[in-house]
């Protein structure tokens, strides 16, 4: 089995109409905590685990 070779992309390539989907499991109660962000950051995430 071969790997295909990996996708070439311009230096200027922006990712139009994406989003980011953060989880978390809250292993006491068994509840996933998720929410969409436009960025990818760690202020967003600790936003979530704040959350509850």
């Amino acid at each position: 089995m071969t790997f295909a070779a990996t996708e070439k992309r311009p230096h200027d390539y922006v990712r139009h109409g994406t989003t980011n989907l953060f989880a978390a499991l809250n292993v006491a109660t068994s509840e996933v905590l998720g929410e969409c962000k436009q960025n990818r950051n760690g202020a967003n995430f600790l936003a979530i685990l704040k959350r509850r």
